[in-house]
């Protein structure tokens, strides 16, 4: 039988990043062994799954880390700063202004992307072999295009709040009203407002497009490394094991 038509057996679909990593290393064991799948079985179904599972962890991840680092991260702030004794914490000699809680919330929020990260990193080794290419491609670019589309949709959207909806004159003129109903809250609320919050909205815009950049790159370049450590290995034309 020609190498070029051998089928894979037992096909499943993967449905999230994890599927999807396992699944490549089975395309490049399969291919190792039997030699090249036909790239026919690649077809449109295929496409489409592992398309949504670039998509989807995307998705996912964006969310999350919108949620901890910014929404959490700002709720955190507020109550470590008006109702926590502990506002400071020593790392490597250095006193940050901010509590273990505050950093561990902050980072925590950049857990499911970087999960997903390692994921793709993982599923880089296995770039070689015409299945296993189109997979990882698939997921790759399916994911990359939904990260640059959504960073800088948000660095747009923060820089619209920074700017037009938390600028000092309407945060002053909340706050006053605040004032009004619970002038203690009010004052803990102008602080919190001014002296974080808004900072922290063009701080998220920046820390979007670094993560999500990030996060784009690393798989690819790791490929690269894996693709030019394979050829190197290469002398003459013959394998060196």
């Amino acid at each position: 039988m020609d190498q070029g038509q051998i089928q894979a057996p037992g096909d499943f679909i993967p449905t999230n990043i994890v599927n999807a990593a396992a699944k490549v290393e089975n395309y490049y064991l399969l291919e190792s062994s039997i030699g090249p799948l036909a790239k026919e079985f690649f077809d449109l179904e295929h496409v489409k799954a592992f398309s949504s599972v670039g998509l989807k962890s995307a998705l996912h991840d964006s969310v999350v880390w919108v949620i901890g680092y910014v929404l959490c991260g700002g709720v955190v702030h507020f109550i470590q700063d008006n109702y926590l004794a502990a506002q400071t914490m020593m790392i490597f000699g250095w006193t940050v202004n901010a509590s273990p809680f505050f950093w561990f919330t902050k980072m925590a929020s950049f857990g499911f992307l970087a999960t997903s990260t390692g994921c793709c990193v993982y599923m880089s080794q296995f770039y070689i072999g015409v299945v296993c290419k189109k997979a990882i491609n698939t997921v790759f670019t399916s994911r990359a295009l939904f990260l640059i589309v959504f960073s800088f949709l948000t660095f747009l959207a923060l820089g619209i709040l920074h700017k037009y909806v938390f600028n000092d004159i309407d945060i002053l003129d909340a706050c006053r009203l605040v004032y009004r109903i619970h002038p203690d809250f009010a004052e803990r609320l102008y602080r919190f407002l001014a002296g974080y919050f808004r900072r922290s909205l063009f701080e998220s815009a920046i820390v979007s497009l670094v993560a999500s950049l990030l996060s784009i790159l690393l798989p690819f370049l790791t490929a690269l490394y894996f693709r030019y450590r394979k050829r190197s290995k290469k002398v003459l034309g013959i394998e060196v094991r």
